[in-house]
This record gives C-alpha cells, sequence and structure tokens, in this order.
C-alpha cells in the first residue's frame, strides 16, 4: 500500500487531499449526494439544494471547473464525512474517537475486543448494527452555462444543507431553440447472416 501524499502547507487543499486519500483506502467507492434543482424565472437563478449532514466546512470543497473531456462548464461538489466512531490517528492503534478527528497516515475502523465488536456490528455472526447513514466521500457535478463565473455563484451551507445560488441568462424562447436544433444522420450496418 502506497503512503498518503506528503502535507505541503503552501498548498491550500492539502490537508483535505490527504484526508481524501486515506478514505480511499478503506472505501473504494464514494456516494452522490441527494439535490433539488429550481429556475427562479423571476430573478434568472438557478438554485441547488444539496443533502450534506453532518458534513464540517472544512470537509468541503465547491468548485467552478471545466469538464475533462467534454470540457463542459460546471460545479463540483466534493467533500467527506467521517463516522463518529472512527478516528484518524498518527500511526497509532485506531481508537474510538471522543474529540474532533484529524489528519494523519492512518485510517481504520475502531480496535474493539470482540463482545464490543458484536454490539456495534463489526463481527459475524451475528451482525445487529443498523447502518443506513452514508459515510466517507461524496461528489457531485452539476452542468452550467458556458460563461459562468465565479462572481455569478453564491454558496451557502446551513443546518447540513448546502445551497448554490446561480445566476443565468434568460432561458432560449421556442424559437431561437428550434433554430439551434439540427438533425443528425443516423447510419445502420447491415445485418450478417449467421452460418449455422
Amino acid at each position: 500500500m502506497s503512503s498518503p501524499p506528503p502535507h505541503f502547507p503552501s498548498r491550500p487543499h492539502a490537508e483535505f487531499e490527504a484526508t481524501i486519500f486515506l478514505l480511499r483506502t478503506v472505501a473504494k467507492t464514494f456516494h452522490v449526494p441527494r439535490m433539488d434543482c429550481h429556475h427562479d424565472t423571476n430573478l434568472d437563478t438557478i438554485r441547488l439544494t444539496i443533502e450534506l449532514p453532518g458534513v464540517r466546512r472544512d470537509n468541503l470543497r465547491v468548485i467552478l471547473c471545466n469538464d475533462a473531456i467534454l470540457r463542459q462548464r460546471g460545479i463540483q461538489i466534493w467533500g467527506f464525512t467521517i463516522p463518529p466512531q472512527w478516528e484518524l490517528r498518527n500511526g497509532a492503534a485506531p481508537t474510538f474517537a471522543t474529540t474532533q478527528p484529524t489528519v494523519v497516515d492512518n485510517l481504520q475502523p475502531p480496535a474493539a475486543d470482540p463482545a464490543m465488536s458484536l454490539r456495534f456490528g463489526y463481527g459475524y455472526p451475528p451482525n445487529f448494527s443498523i447502518r443506513e447513514r452514508k459515510h466517507g466521500e461524496f461528489y457531485r457535478f452539476f452542468p452550467l452555462p458556458a460563461t459562468t463565473t465565479a462572481q455569478d455563484i453564491r454558496i451557502e451551507l446551513d443546518a447540513g444543507v448546502l445551497t448554490v445560488s446561480i445566476i443565468c441568462q434568460k432561458p432560449l424562447t421556442a424559437i431561437e431553440s428550434e433554430v439551434l436544433q439540427e438533425d443528425l444522420e443516423v447510419n445502420t450496418t447491415a445485418k450478417l447472416d449467421l452460418v449455422t
């Protein structure tokens, strides 16, 4: 297993990136937070409302960017939550957290004796734990108009809800939309005769 990237104090998101790296050593997947999208026709604004329960401001990045392949302008919602029973420890055996997690070199589920393991659902059998909340890394990309700048976006995080307001241009009229439409040719291939 490779070691986490070094901490560079000059890099603004070094601590964030190091924690993401540690989380990926435990969980290889990420989840997509739930979102509502509303277009306010009076203010010509798109409002995204994204559920991020338990997410601290330090564990969240909102990035205005271009998609690498399609070059689509968009906004990235990227971050993580850490289960309350996990604790990030620097080289020591993991234990149950009693304070806020800190970024260090190792991330593991808590060490527990067999009785505790069964009670918390870490042993087999039986497994009586209920785990419905999602923890770990999350990511979502939302496309934006090509002319969007940072000055067009306002972001607020309150009570576990991230609200992103984006100023946009007036929608195309039906005539404008129809003018920009173009039918594309669909090529077909001849079916091959199967020889039996």
